[in-house]
């Protein structure tokens, strides 16, 4: 089989978008061996070309095009990037499985997020309002770009080797306990780590054999994250409520609320900065001193908190102990029927 024609040159619309930049991505990682000298061609930019020119033609003289109508990589059935990576072999690289899938997805508007935020500012879309911001650089507009999908593709790399040495150290050290629990009609898988390993909640999340819902890991400064699984739509509302009680009374600070709504509000609570709710991403945060609460206190009140039927030991359930009941400052919602009755 005779050997490529080298590549000198990558040619790409004048606006070029999320897709094609997916796809030279990928051509200067891993298509030297099938377009070789592609990590040195420079990039041009045309509206279109000679009809009588042909993809087979332009590669003799060493230039590759990309998005135009005569490349052989186009938007068709499917994305520029996963026609460039199955081309270059590299399809099923898991590095590269959700970068695929996220330029795929956004490619489709039937799998795009109907999220007005998300669509207006997704990278696709921003990486569209650059080719109006810079009209007459698409250089420039590149040059923007590639750096995130690169540092996303390195971020996930390294996820993906990291994954037998976290098997091994998972199943051998890291993990404290791990317990079920119900919410509501969904069990909900908890698994408690010690680790400094950024990639410990992930691995856990995704591994076909853990698939955790709910992670709390412990770094080794004490400081403790609580992250869950997005699919799963875990309620932490009276997990934020029980911890940031449970810290004042450890530190014996009153909470100077307006309203108990404030018990369960995103971000910061005054009195008890210990724990940031993240709404958002449905995550809780020790994030500036660590903890007075224990490992194992913090471990009651998620099985007590994601529980939204577990009342107190103490409750007699006919009537409210009120102060003399631990559960009593949460102010919980299963606990409204109980202290209803009392009054």
């Amino acid at each position: 089989m005779p050997n490529p024609p080298p590549i000198n040159t990558i040619v790409l619309s004048t606006k070029p978008q999320l897709d094609a930049i997916a796809a030279v991505l990928l051509l200067l990682l891993f298509g030297e061996k099938n377009y070789p000298g592609i990590r040195k061609a420079k990039m041009e930019f045309r509206k279109k070309l000679p009809a009588e020119k042909t993809a087979s033609g332009l590669e003799s003289q060493g230039i590759l095009v990309i998005d135009l109508e005569i490349s052989n990589f186009k938007k068709e059935s499917s994305s520029i990037a996963s026609q460039v990576a199955e081309s270059l072999g590299v399809s099923k690289d898991p590095a590269l499985a959700r970068l695929l899938s996220f330029i795929e997805k956004n490619n489709d508007p039937a799998t795009r997020s109907p999220d007005s935020a998300d669509q207006a500012f997704g990278l696709a879309a921003l990486t569209k309002d650059l080719t109006q911001e810079y009209p007459d650089n698409p250089q420039k507009i590149i040059d923007l770009v590639m750096p995130f999908l690169l540092a996303y593709y390195r971020s996930e790399k390294k996820r993906a080797t990291a994954a037998p040495s976290k098997e091994k150290a998972i199943k051998n050290e890291e993990v404290v306990n791990a317990f079920d629990v119900f919410q509501g009609k969904k069990l909900i898988r908890v698994m408690i780590v010690k680790s400094n390993d950024p990639f410990s909640c992930d691995f856990l999340k995704n591994h076909a054999d853990v698939k955790a819902d709910v992670i709390l890991q412990q770094l080794v400064s004490g400081n403790i994250n609580i992250v869950t699984n997005p699919d799963r739509q875990v309620d932490l509302h009276d997990t934020i409520v029980m911890l940031r009680v449970s810290e004042a009374r450890k530190k014996n600070v009153v909470l100077e609320i307006s309203s108990l709504e404030e018990l369960a509000k995103p971000n910061i609570l005054a009195g008890v900065e210990e724990w940031h709710y993240d709404s958002t991403g449905n995550c809780i945060q020790n994030l500036t001193t660590s903890t007075k609460l224990s490992l194992a206190e913090i471990e009651k009140i998620i099985k007590t908190g994601l529980n939204p039927i577990v009342l107190s030991e103490l409750c007699p359930k006919d009537h409210c102990l009120r102060e003399s009941c631990d559960f009593f400052d949460y102010h919980l919602e299963r606990c409204l029927p109980i202290q209803n009755k009392s009054r």
